[in-house]
């Protein structure tokens, strides 16, 4: 073979041609550091005379996927230059940080050839979105109190629309006004119910959630979207902002209002304070309302072996969601055209997006959701061919929650008469003695909406 066929040898930076040496003592981190410093502040600033001035005149820059997205490779300071100039034409990459690894130091493959490796890597995104988060580059628009999947739901369209947004939230965690709930808790609400902005559940997922499951979908929700949440935050004080009528509200645990509150050997307790019936293993347990936390807090508790009574107050309807929800949410079997074409398929597998869903619900006057409420009731009990004699508090409730255990006398039920006061040891009723419970009352009520806008 003749030297001819050879490919040419292409010019090394050996040390011989840079005309160097390599000191015994040579500090290759600080250097390469050093280097690396005039890098990542002249990119930054767009000064490419800067960057040049780190290259020898036949040096070489590699650039693999981070600024023009390709693999190339520019020889020699014209190149270079010129490929610096096409790229401050575009947006700069900013905040580079060096990756202190084991990996930076001195490389020799030759004895007259020598490097220093320095990896790094462009930190553009963790900036920007610490820069969102601290409101640098605009200016806060809209404030929201409380993560919960409302606050999420209007954070998450207000940053679709680039209104800068902040969410107030005093927990710890987003999720945790779920997460902090009794153990036992679950969705009363199917899936489709649910869903969120942008991200909705998967089709996998659990038709009736349980809390801590959503906790953890709103926190990774949040996340995801970018959502600025500051957590751990109280709201002490608001005051109206001239004639806009802005203002803040707060929700309110509410007990019952009865003349004496005395129950000093007992325990009184709302129904988010409840965690976990085994911490009530061996008291009696007196329950106050008959909605579906109510039914949680008795199915948990008697799964546990509590003696638990609950204290209904007015009447309900309880259906099964078996057929119970073909009809309040597919419009299914009913004897009215206009309850079909209006609820057909508006909270359901398949249904209508949940935000037409949404507004599609929200348009009706309450006087015509009663009324289609009143048929539909009828057409469920024709379909369940189940009499309850039983009355609860408001709401529909599967009868298979507490329901099933009252009427198996599992679960004891107070009803006909209005809670007249608490005393020392227990209950005292309109219509009758005193009922010893050691434990004392779950109320499971909130101030209602209307008075929180009010």
């Amino acid at each position: 073979m003749t030297t001819e066929n050879l490919v040419p040898e292409p010019p090394l930076p050996t040390l011989q041609r840079l005309d160097t040496t390599i000191p015994a003592d040579l500090d290759a981190k600080a250097i390469g550091k050093a280097w690396f410093t005039t890098l990542a502040l002249s990119v930054e600033v767009g000064d490419v005379q800067g960057v040049t001035k780190l290259f020898v005149d036949d040096g070489f820059w590699r650039d693999i996927l981070a600024f023009t997205w390709d693999f190339r490779t520019f020889s020699g300071l014209t190149k270079i230059t010129q490929f610096l100039v096409d790229c401050s034409k575009s947006p700069r990459p900013t905040a580079f940080a060096s990756r202190d690894d084991a990996y930076l130091g001195l490389q020799r493959s030759y004895p007259d050839i020598a490097w220093i490796n320095l990896f790094f890597q462009t930190i553009r995104w963790k900036n920007n979105r610490k820069r969102e988060i601290e409101f640098v580059d605009k200016s806060l628009m809209v404030l929201i109190v409380g993560g919960g999947q409302s606050g999420l739901d209007v954070a998450a369209r207000l940053k679709a629309l680039d209104v800068p947004t902040l969410i107030i939230e005093k927990n710890q965690r987003i999720g945790d006004n779920w997460r902090n709930r009794y153990h036992a808790l679950c969705l009363h609400d199917p899936v489709w119910y649910d869903h969120v902005p942008y991200l909705p559940f998967p089709p996998t997922w659990r038709v009736y959630t349980p809390a801590a499951k959503l906790a953890n979908r709103l926190e990774s929700y949040a996340e995801a979207l970018e959502l600025n949440v500051r957590t751990s935050s109280l709201v002490v004080n608001a005051m109206q902002d001239g004639d806009l009528g802005n203002g803040l509200v707060s929700k309110k645990v509410l007990f019952p209002r009865t003349p004496a509150w005395i129950l000093s050997k007992g325990q009184i307790l709302h129904s988010n304070q409840h965690k976990d019936a085994a911490d009530y293993i061996g008291k009696r347990v007196f329950v106050v309302g008959a909605s579906t936390s109510a039914h949680d807090i008795c199915v948990d508790r008697h799964e546990n072996g509590v003696d638990v009574t609950i204290h209904q107050r007015s009447s309900t309807y309880v259906m099964s969601t078996t057929d119970g929800w073909k009809v309040v949410a597919q419009g299914n079997h009913s004897s009215s055209y206009f309850t079909v074409r209006t609820y057909s398929l508006v909270y359901f597998e398949g249904g209508r997006p949940t935000d037409i869903a949404d507004r599609l619900s929200a348009s009706f006057p309450n006087h015509v959701t009663v009324g289609l409420a009143q048929r539909q009731t009828k057409d469920i009990v024709e379909l369940d061919k189940f009499v309850c004699m039983l009355k609860f508090h408001h709401g529909n409730i599967d009868y298979a929650s507490a329901s099933q255990l009252i009427v198996d006398g599992k679960t004891k039920l107070k009803s006909g008469s209005q809670l007249e006061r608490l005393t020392e040891t227990g209950v005292k009723f309109e219509d009758g003695p005193e009922r010893k419970r050691k434990l004392g009352v779950n109320e499971l009520r909130f101030e209602p909406a209307r008075l929180m806008i009010e």
